[in-house]
């Protein structure tokens, strides 16, 4: 993923020929050349493979199953590691203008400027009960609520948390959920459906048409 704060490419998991544990490693392209990386002398190395990057407030977070690795971009190391909360997968965390926000199998958090908020202390028995490996987050700016979807072979549930008003609704059927969710040109949210198709959040219908627009 792009550090927006830098102009520099950072990616992780990686297989590379002159390191046998690659996918422990963090590399950072050149400024402003996101294809072109000195692999050799620019690098990170994590005790754990990395399951998730994000970029927030100027740092990088790398996420474990159970540790958060709090990187400095510009200088390139870590300055700060967080224990005993982690991630569930890639698709488990999200930025937004209200914090950056994620989930493990525990619980569900939140991180304003550098403070981490166990959000998910009101539905804590719920969460470790449902939660899965396909656990997704997503958000929804017209409503300004963010989306903990996850799942088992009965059906997707989304737990919906309204960021003004802290109050979590759970919203079930199996079209209330997904592995992933894709946000919108204009902020709504849609779940890709079993049959191919995205379902709008909220709108009742399928869109009849979609399209992918790509950085060329």
């Amino acid at each position: 993923f792009p550090s927006h704060d830098t102009n520099e490419l950072i990616v992780g998991k990686c297989n590379v020929s002159d390191f046998n544990d690659g996918k422990f490693m963090l590399f950072k392209s050149k400024e402003h050349r996101y294809d072109m990386f000195d692999y050799i002398n620019t690098f990170i190395r994590l005790p754990e493979i990395p399951l998730a990057l994000a970029s927030y407030n100027g740092r990088v977070f790398a996420f474990g199953s159970n540790k958060i690795y709090r990187i400095d971009p510009q200088n390139f190391y870590v300055e700060d590691v967080f224990e005993g909360i982690g991630i569930v997968n890639k698709n488990s965390v999200i930025v937004t203008e209200y914090g950056m926000f994620w989930c493990d199998y525990t619980s569900l958090y939140q991180m304003d400027g550098l403070n981490i908020n166990t959000i998910g202390l009101p539905i804590q028995d719920y969460w470790t009960s449902y939660a899965t490996a396909d656990t997704s987050v997503g958000y929804n700016s017209k409503t300004n609520t963010v989306l903990f979807s996850s799942g088992k072979s009965s059906g997707y549930e989304t737990v919906s948390y309204h960021v003004m008003y802290k109050r979590f609704d759970v919203l079930t059927g199996t079209a209330y959920g997904a592995k992933i969710m894709v946000v919108g040109k204009d902020g709504e949210t849609y779940f890709p459906t079993l049959a191919g198709g995205l379902w709008e959040l909220y709108s009742g219908s399928l869109p009849s048409s979609w399209y992918i627009v790509t950085g060329k």
